[in-house]
């Protein structure tokens, strides 16, 4: 973002920070555990804060194109990008709200990390990159917000393809959602359904997959097994902890 946006990017640089500031803020503030899914979520959190600063910037680029001035151009770009910065913004947002409250485990984790984030991500991106840009327009510091641009204007009609892409879209979504309704409870795994934890202790480290074959011939699906230390005690052999699916 600071090499292509240059100054812009910067701006765009510093309210990524304050995303993450407040992204792991709120989430000291409500005790959740930071987790691999959880820093899985942080990550599409960044990228989708990056999404909205170039769609903001790449709007701010065209309006300059037009002759508007600096503050002219910077408002335009910013409500130009509002719809569909806000509108990918409600759709992760739903995706992630659906992902916290049905999944357990892993899936719940990167759930919290997403909804969070996306809502931290929707007010550095709108609010606080403007405020940062109209205290510098207010005091004269900025007169100009040069950009690179490499890669040109095409003449190519994309919207002549809409309706085929509308028709192709709609049919792949009830192909799916179809198949999803199918397949019922199937469709969904132990970190959506839940399921039973057992601890094993043995006196010699077993190899996973041999006790993932015997699980599973015994008639358990997915089964998730990992080591875990005891703790307080002396070193022993690892014990197995071990979670299926019910029934």
């Amino acid at each position: 973002m600071l090499v292509y946006y240059l100054l812009a990017g910067m701006v765009a640089n510093v309210a990524l920070i304050a995303n993450i500031i407040i992204l792991l803020g709120v989430m000291c503030s409500i005790g959740t555990t930071l987790t691999l899914p959880g820093i899985a979520g942080i990550v599409l959190t960044v990228g989708m804060a990056v999404d909205a600063n170039v769609l903001i910037y790449e709007r701010i680029r065209e309006e300059t194109a037009k002759g508007k001035s600096l503050r002219g151009a910077i408002a335009a770009g910013y409500a130009r990008a509002f719809g569909t910065i806000f509108d990918s913004h409600v759709t992760t947002l739903i995706s992630s709200v659906i992902l916290m409250y049905m999944g357990t485990g892993s899936i719940k984790g990167f759930g919290v990390a997403l909804t969070i984030g996306v809502l931290a991500s929707l007010f550095t991106a709108l609010v606080v990159t403007r405020m940062i840009f109209d205290w510098v327009l207010d005091r004269g510091w900025l007169k100009a917000l040069p950009m690179f641009h490499l890669i040109r204007a095409t003449k190519l009609d994309f919207m002549k393809l809409a309706k085929p892409a509308f028709i192709a879209s709609w049919i792949l979504i009830a192909i799916g959602v179809g198949y999803g309704l199918h397949r019922g409870k199937s469709a969904f795994g132990v970190d959506f359904l839940g399921g039973d934890t057992t601890i094993f202790a043995f006196e010699k480290k077993a190899d996973e997959a041999v006790v993932r074959s015997a699980i599973t011939k015994a008639g358990i699906k997915d089964p998730l097994i990992q080591y875990q230390k005891e703790s307080g005690q002396r070193a022993r052999d690892a014990s197995r902890g071990l979670r299926h699916r019910n029934g």
